[in-house]
């Protein structure tokens, strides 16, 4: 398409085949038409770039990136998880590529952690209540932003990843912040906070706190103001 495009033809895909929405020209040099009969749509339906943004936010030239952070099970591509159209598009909207956002991702990480922030523990379950440990990303990425994981000092049993603990070894005075992500277990206004008496808590997105990829530029920003 593209060799015939360059060529100086005009040409037309006929295919429903999403993937190729990549191709389509706002010069109309290529097109593509959809000619799979769909409720409420007409037998054939002409492809543009409006129709392209409808369906992924972006621009043509920008819908192999909103795939590579969304991912395909069609084709095998993974994504990020916790990413779907809206918040690729938005990212990529912020930062332009995959690439250039990924790149964004390490500059913000790659300097030195912030002074001394105190101490966090981060629980992942309640009854049994069960914390994030020692060998794990999420106590790497917190002490990266300063913090310092209760639960990952040089006692810790580093076999013990997800210990489980009683409720009064989080819930204390000594901890300056409990953090409770809404993944895997779900914390909410109404189911969490309430049994902490001793020390802080603030609820946050899971997928901050978990998640390697597109997820750390964001982490960094919401984080860092915890």
């Amino acid at each position: 398409a593209c060799m015939a495009r360059d060529a100086g033809f005009k040409v037309t895909i006929a295919s429903s085949d999403k993937d190729l929405m990549q191709l389509v020209e706002p010069d109309g040099s290529i097109r593509l038409l959809d000619t799979i009969p769909r409720p409420g749509q007409p037998p054939l339906r002409w492809i543009g770039p409006d129709e392209v943004f409808t369906k992924f936010g972006v621009t043509p030239d920008k819908v192999i990136d909103v795939q590579a952070l969304c991912g395909d099970s069609v084709d095998n591509v993974p994504g990020a998880p916790g990413i779907g159209v809206k918040t690729a598009a938005t990212l990529l909207e912020e930062f332009g590529t995959v690439e250039e956002l990924l790149e964004r991702a390490e500059e913000l990480w790659a300097g030195p952690p912030p002074t001394d922030r105190g101490r966090v523990a981060v629980p992942i379950w309640r009854d049994p209540w069960m914390v994030v440990g020692p060998r794990t990303y999420t106590t790497d990425l917190l002490s990266r932003l300063g913090w310092s994981n209760a639960f990952a000092g040089d006692d810790a049993d580093p076999a013990d990843r997800y210990p489980h603990v009683d409720l009064t070894e989080v819930d204390r005075s000594d901890l300056d912040l409990v953090l409770l992500p809404d993944e895997p277990y779900e914390f909410t206004a109404e189911d969490g906070p309430e049994a902490f008496t001793q020390v802080p808590t603030r609820l946050v997105s899971g997928r901050l706190l978990t998640w390697y990829g597109p997820a750390m530029v964001e982490a960094h920003e919401a984080l860092r103001a915890e």
